[in-house]
C-alpha cells in the first residue's frame, strides 16, 4: 500500500485548515465589535448639544444635568436641581436608561435620540420633536405630549402611553405612520378612549394640512377644510367626543323652543296652529278644526293674581313650543317607524301642531340638523366612522 492511498492525514489537515480559518473570522469579528464600541463611546464623548440659549454644551455637561436631576428626585427636591432642557437641541443624544422623571423637555429636539428604556414619567414633552427617536421600552406615564411631533421609529410601552396626557394634541410633519400604528395598538389593546384621541390627532392634522394648501389658493382643499371642520370637528371632534352631538341637539331644541314662543306672540299669519282631528268618541260628522296658538289675555287683576296668571299663561305657551320643537327634532320616519307621530300619542287629545310662515322654515332646518346630529351620535358612539 502506498502512502498516497491513505486518506486520514489529508482529512485531518483540511480540518485543521478550516478550524484556523474559522478562528481568524471570529477574531476579526470580535475586533470589529470592539472597534465599533470604542468608536461609539468616542462619539458619545465628543457629543455636543445646544441649550435654550444656543450655547454649545458637551456630553459631560449633559451627564451632570442628569446626575443633578436624579439627586433632586431622590432627595425629594431638597438637593440637586431639576433638569430643565426646554428648547435644547439633543438630536442624536444617547439617553438610554436615563431617569428623567418630571424633567422639562418642552420644545426640545430629540430627533434620532436613543430613548430606549428611558424613564419619562411626568415629563413635559410639549412641542418636542421625536422624529426617528428610539422609544423602545420607554415609560411615558402621565407625560405631556401637547403639540409633540410624534414620528419615532419605535413606540414606547403601550400601558404607559395609554396614561399619557394630551394624546389628542399629538401631531406630525409628513409621516403619520407612527400615530396610525399607535392607534392600531390602542384598538387591539381595548383602549377605546385613547384610540379616539389618536383618531382626532390624525384628522385634525389632516385638516391643518388642507388649511395650509388652502392658503395657496387650492379651492378643493379649502372646501375640504371647511367641511371637515364644521361637520366633524365642531360637532364630535372626529369621534373623540361622541356625546357632543346630543348636547348640541338639546341646545338646538331649547333655542328653537324660544323662537317658536316668539313666533306665537307676534301678530300675523306666521305661527303655530293646533289641528284637531275628529275623535272616535264623537259623531263621525265632526269637522276638522284648526286654531292658531296665541296668548290669551289675562284678567285685569291687581297684585299677585295678575302676575300668577301671566306666568301660568307663558308657561303653557312655552310648554307647547317645547313640545312642537321636540316633534320637529324627532321628525324622523322610515316606513312604519315615525318618532314624531309617536310623540303626538303622548297627549290626551287628538290634535297635531303645524307651523306656518317663517316658523315652518325654522322647523325644517331644525329637523335636518337634528337628524344629522342624532345619526352622528349613533355612528360615533357605536362605531368607528373616522378610522
Amino acid at each position: 500500500m502506498h502512502l498516497a492511498d491513505i486518506p486520514f492525514p489529508q482529512s485531518a489537515g483540511r480540518q485543521q485548515t478550516n478550524s484556523a480559518g474559522l478562528n481568524r473570522v471570529i477574531g476579526s469579528g470580535i475586533l470589529l465589535l470592539l472597534l465599533a464600541a470604542r468608536l461609539t463611546a468616542q462619539v458619545q464623548l465628543d457629543f455636543e448639544w445646544r441649550d435654550a440659549s444656543g450655547n454649545v454644551r458637551s456630553r459631560s455637561d449633559l451627564d451632570e444635568i442628569l446626575r443633578e436631576h436624579e439627586q433632586w428626585i431622590e432627595s425629594d427636591k431638597k438637593a440637586g436641581t431639576r433638569a430643565n432642557l426646554d428648547h435644547a437641541n439633543l438630536a442624536g443624544a444617547n439617553l438610554s436608561g436615563a431617569y428623567l422623571r418630571v424633567a422639562n423637555l418642552s420644545d426640545a429636539d430629540l430627533s434620532d435620540a436613543n430613548l430606549t428604556g428611558t424613564y419619562l414619567v411626568d415629563v413635559n414633552l410639549s412641542g418636542a420633536s421625536l422624529r426617528d427617536a428610539d422609544l423602545t421600552d420607554a415609560r411615558v406615564s402621565n407625560a405631556n405630549f401637547e403639540r409633540a411631533i410624534f414620528e419615532p421609529k419605535s413606540l414606547p410601552q403601550l400601558s404607559g402611553m395609554s396614561q399619557a396626557r394630551n394624546l389628542e394634541l399629538l401631531t406630525y410633519d409628513n409621516n403619520p405612520a407612527a400615530l396610525a400604528l399607535l392607534r392600531t395598538q390602542f384598538k387591539d389593546g381595548g383602549f377605546r378612549e385613547q384610540e379616539r384621541k389618536i383618531t382626532y390627532a390624525l384628522k385634525r392634522r389632516q385638516a391643518e394640512l388642507s388649511c395650509d394648501r388652502c392658503t395657496r389658493m387650492l379651492l378643493t382643499d379649502c372646501g375640504s377644510f371647511v367641511f371637515n371642520t364644521v361637520f366633524f370637528d365642531w360637532t364630535c371632534r372626529y369621534g373623540m367626543s361622541p356625546g357632543r352631538p346630543l348636547i348640541f341637539g338639546i341646545v338646538l331644541w331649547l333655542l328653537c323652543s324660544l323662537l317658536y314662543l316668539v313666533c306665537i306672540h307676534r301678530p300675523g299669519e306666521a305661527g303655530l296652529y293646533r289641528v284637531y282631528e275628529p275623535s272616535i268618541r264623537n259623531d263621525s260628522s265632526t269637522q276638522r278644526r284648526v286654531e292658531r296658538i296665541s296668548p290669551l289675555s289675562t284678567t285685569h287683576s291687581s297684585g299677585p293674581r295678575w302676575l300668577f296668571q301671566f306666568f301660568r299663561r307663558e308657561w303653557l305657551l312655552l310648554r307647547t313650543s317645547m313640545f312642537f320643537s321636540l316633534m320637529s327634532a324627532f321628525n324622523i320616519g322610515f316606513r312604519d317607524i315615525n318618532f314624531g307621530r309617536w310623540l303626538r300619542l303622548l297627549t290626551r287629545q287628538e290634535f297635531d301642531i303645524k307651523a306656518v310662515g317663517w316658523a315652518r322654515v325654522i322647523a325644517g332646518w331644525q329637523s335636518l340638523i337634528s337628524v344629522y346630529l342624532i345619526a352622528l351620535w349613533v355612528l360615533t358612539y357605536f362605531g368607528r366612522p373616522f378610522d
